[in-house]
């Protein structure tokens, strides 16, 4: 049932993911951002390390960003995974406040400013340079 589901949908996981890498590494592509919709009951820590491992393994050096809204803690887990990642949900166009779309929110500018302070102490420049 899962496996049938998954062939169904339009999300990179599901197993192609070196399939995914060889092919994104033959066109030349440089940086691959790795959204997170539609992933109920995936693990991301599991799902980013397997396409991690994948574009390592394409032999071409390419910029892996992981978009998972900061929901799984990426900065706790994600530095060997992945080049940059996301910390919050989508920036609304407004400067304080919250947008609500039914069933996801926006944050204003300021919300997302003001949940970022505790990121400090993580937040580094050279990142790049372990690859």
């Amino acid at each position: 049932m899962q496996e049938q589901r998954l062939a169904q949908d339009t999300r990179a996981q599901g197993g192609y993911e070196y399939q995914d890498a060889r092919l994104y590494a033959s066109w030349d592509v440089d940086y691959l951002k790795f959204d997170w919709c539609n992933t109920d009951g995936i693990n991301s820590k599991e799902a980013y390390t397997t396409m991690s491992k994948a574009l390592k393994a394409a032999g071409r050096p390419i910029v892996f960003s992981l978009c998972e809204w900061g929901t799984n803690k990426p900065w706790q887990w994600a530095a060997p995974v992945g080049h940059l990642w996301r910390t919050t949900g989508d920036i609304s166009n407004l400067f304080d406040g919250i947008l609500d779309h039914g069933n996801w929110q926006q944050q204003g500018i300021m919300r997302i400013v003001d949940s970022q302070d505790t990121h400090t102490s993580i937040c580094r420049s050279g990142s790049l340079e372990r690859s």
